[in-house]
């Protein structure tokens, strides 16, 4: 007998619902739209879908009634293109020597159709790796020889440095083929976190294309290490290394990630790859008071160029733009260690927001800047290095290189920016708030960025309209200077309602309910400021 588990079908009718909005304003059949609608159902009988449990087993079936245990048997048996939910609570390592591993190519997914590992709708579940004792390195979750799988709402957790010089990995994605076959490729971490971790939160070692949307790493260091104490703790790392798998093909996208309180850096690449960064945030890297970490380290990003191999001039490297850095204790956005015979990787750096960088927490030097990108004599690729509409304000500097807040002697090609340094005239005045609370507390309910107002522009603050375009959307007669848009009457369509759910009347029903967010004013207007068209026909609005 076939049966269709409740929250799967109401997560496909939701997608479908999607489609169809989308669909209704190019088409006019009604008998097109029914063969559609066919097509949906057909997909959703020949998919299936499978559960985890902390109270299951690994000899269960994996039903909803009979899930399985261990995420480690969920990731190697869930069939390829299926899906398998894990419900809330706290999980156990399968073994001693890792939390739980995927290193088969056996149940990949197909870009279009990928193997899916999602939280149950509404619940948290956590994989406690505390009891993971392997004298090699540390790893929560590994992941290798993958390709198309997407996970979603799950988090890994106390996965601990043992001794110096062993380091800890929360999510490790890596190429152990050291070939182009094995790189993990067109892998999606969605709401998916690491904390309490002794070395790396998430790691990519040769990967082909991965994608972080809206992820958190945090409470993050290697304290046990005696070479450099507390260098190896990272929020996010992207790195080539040695490994073969083309990596100037690669491609990693971040959107909506936060590290904070990671012992080195939040965010560190070293690729030959493109990497974006679109509205991520870095907020207090570094500054952690454990024994022999007396050096100053954390900078919000680590753009870590220092082997020729990883640059590649013929394409643009690093996007960023919309991102915040501060508080953190070395600097804010740091191109560091590349020789300065080495040619510059080219990057656009749009819009974003560094803050109160270089930390002076009592240590025997203390330094820092906002941003720190320095010259090379080999410009190359320096026609395409651009800093645009980028703001900082109230950091530290380093005395032996000037008075500045930022040192920026190394760039090429900037325009409508406001930097931190000696001519600048921005103020607390220029800014709504730089209240920081709340910028690592908990997510909205979509998993999205917190609501906060740090760095947004007062009204009357000269960054307002007083950027250029870059491709952005912008409200006013211009873009403003700085990560947020500060709310004029704007030149750019209004946003879309955010689709949330349906209600359909009976099996033939004579109204439909369709539950959208939008932003609106105290006052929600009435019916009649409101058009609803189903194929170009009105349809008559009964309440808002």
């Amino acid at each position: 007998m076939f049966s269709v588990k409740l929250c799967w079908l109401v997560n496909y009718f939701c997608m479908f619902v999607n489609y169809y909005n989308m669909l209704v304003k190019y088409m006019n059949s009604k008998k097109r739209v029914l063969i559609l609608l066919l097509l949906f159902i057909n997909s959703m009988v020949s998919a299936k879908t499978f559960y985890v449990s902390p109270t299951g087993s690994d000899a269960n079936p994996g039903t909803l009634a009979q899930p399985w245990k261990t995420w480690h048997y969920a990731f190697n048996h869930t069939p390829s293109g299926d899906t398998c939910y894990f419900r809330g609570g706290t999980y156990k390592p399968y073994s001693t020597k890792i939390g739980a591993s995927l290193y088969s190519p056996n149940n990949n997914g197909t870009r279009n159709n990928p193997t899916c590992f999602f939280n149950y709708p509404g619940e948290i579940p956590e994989l406690d790796c505390q009891n993971v004792y392997n004298m090699n390195n540390q790893i929560g979750i590994g992941i290798a020889d993958a390709e198309n799988f997407h996970f979603k709402g799950l988090t890994v957790k106390n996965v601990r440095q043992i001794q110096t010089q062993l380091w800890a990995y929360g999510w490790l994605i890596w190429n152990y083929g050291n070939t182009q076959g094995s790189a993990p490729n067109n892998i999606i971490f969605e709401n998916c976190n690491a904390y309490n971790i002794g070395g790396n939160a998430f790691a990519s070692f040769g990967s082909d294309s991965l994608y972080f949307i809206n992820c958190d790493s945090y409470i993050v260091a290697d304290s046990l290490s005696t070479a450099d104490p507390g260098g190896q703790g990272s929020g996010f790392t992207i790195y080539d290394g040695s490994y073969t798998d083309a990596p100037n093909k690669s491609y990693f996208y971040f959107h909506g990630c936060r590290a904070w309180q990671c012992s080195d850096q939040g965010f560190q690449i070293a690729t030959s790859g493109l990497v974006v960064f679109d509205s991520c945030w870095a907020i207090h890297n570094g500054d952690m008071p454990f024994h022999g970490n007396n050096e100053p380290k954390g900078s919000g990003w680590k753009f870590w160029y220092n082997q020729p191999s990883w640059i590649d001039i013929r394409k643009t490297q690093v996007i960023m733009r919309n991102c915040i850095a501060a508080f953190n204790e070395l600097f804010g956005i740091n191109w560091t260690s590349a020789p300065a015979t080495t040619p510059k990787p080219r990057a656009h750096i749009y819009n974003n927001f560094v803050y109160n960088n270089g930390l002076d927490v009592g240590k025997s030097t203390s330094f820092g800047n906002g941003f720190n990108d320095r010259p090379s004599t080999d410009t190359t690729g320096q026609w395409d290095r651009w800093y645009k509409n980028n703001l900082s304000y109230n950091n530290m500097g380093t005395p032996s290189w000037g008075p500045d807040g930022d040192f920026i002697t190394g760039i090429g090609n900037e325009s409508n920016n406001k930097f931190d340094i000696t001519t600048s005239t921005i103020s607390d005045n220029d800014f709504l708030s730089l209240d920081t609370t709340g910028l690592c507390g908990p997510r909205q309910p979509d998993g999205s960025l917190p609501f906060t107002t740090f760095g947004h522009l007062a009204s009357t603050s000269e960054c307002v309209d007083a950027g250029t375009d870059v491709g952005l959307k912008y409200v006013g007669s211009a873009p403003d200077i700085g990560w947020h848009e500060s709310p004029t009457v704007s030149n750019s369509p209004p946003l879309s309602p955010v689709y949330v759910n349906s209600v359909i009347q009976d099996a033939t029903p004579a109204k439909v309910e369709m539950t959208y967010n939008l932003s609106l004013a105290n006052i929600v207007p009435p019916n009649t400021a409101f058009t609803v068209k189903v194929n170009n026909v009105t349809r008559s609005v009964g309440t808002v």
